[in-house]
């Protein structure tokens, strides 16, 4: 077991490397080029990966954490316990991590394929909805156990995880009038999963050599997000401009 939970952590933070390596490109490239095409969908498949990766790894924590993360061998009952506990909190956080990149990764093409089919398969549309759905659900139980157990981090990331499912919902259910509203879909969903990949490249890289000590651990987790936040918010308003959202939707 522990060999397989160790090369499926090596993939996926190869896939997670390779995300990063590639994620600028397809935000400078021309929109619909070749390099941009290119470019994304390795990204997108990197990210794919990570994702089924990622559940793997939580998939781990969650049914036999101390084979994946074992203790000493004359670790108290009380440890054993507690270290069982914690293990499993994180797997369920982990997971719902992994559902935020992969929804990411699939809504942004989602995007694209309802803006050229006129009529959806129903295979697609049942994982657009499964996607959505999921992460509402993951979301909403690692923001109960955050509340319940008082970690912050779990409560923030649920509270984003179901904001996130939130706003797929409402996209699937209810799409804007506008012709370019797949576009700026595309495009927040696309930075929703760069931020996903920047942030686990702060935790597990950056963090292991500016923080040894673990001090300032939360930061690596919530700067990062708060810039692809706020980095979002602004390149869609970019885009709107470019688009004409400040003109009647007829014209778009």
């Amino acid at each position: 077991m522990k060999l397989v939970y160790d090369i499926n952590l090596f993939i996926h933070a190869a896939a997670g490397l390779l995300s990063l390596v590639v994620l600028a490109i397809p935000l400078v490239a021309k929109k619909g080029g070749q390099l941009h095409r290119r470019a994304g969908w390795v990204f997108t498949i990197a990210m794919a990966v990570v994702a089924l990766t990622g559940l793997g790894l939580a998939l781990a924590w969650a049914l036999v954490p101390l084979q994946v993360k074992p203790l000493d061998a004359d670790a108290s009952a009380e440890r054993i316990a507690a270290a069982t506990r914690s293990l499993r909190a994180f797997g369920l956080f982990f997971a719902t991590i992994g559902l935020m990149s992969g929804a990411a990764v699939w809504h942004g093409i989602s995007a694209i394929r309802i803006n050229k089919a006129q009529t959806a398969r129903a295979t697609f549309v049942i994982i657009d909805h499964l996607a959505w759905a999921l992460l509402g659900l993951f979301g909403l139980a690692l923001l109960l156990l955050g509340l319940r157990v008082s970690m912050p981090l779990f409560s923030l990331f649920g509270a984003l995880a179901l904001f996130n499912a939130v706003s797929d919902a409402r996209f699937l259910l209810r799409p804007p009038n506008r012709k370019s509203a797949w576009l700026i879909r595309h495009l927040q969903a696309m930075l929703g999963g760069a931020t996903v990949a920047i942030t686990a490249f702060a935790v597990l890289v950056l963090r292991r050599y500016l923080d040894p000590s673990g001090g300032f651990q939360l930061a690596f987790w919530l700067v990062p997000v708060a810039f692809g936040t706020f980095g979002t918010i602004a390149w869609t308003r970019i885009w709107q401009r470019r688009l004409g959202y400040g003109r009647p939707s007829a014209t778009t």
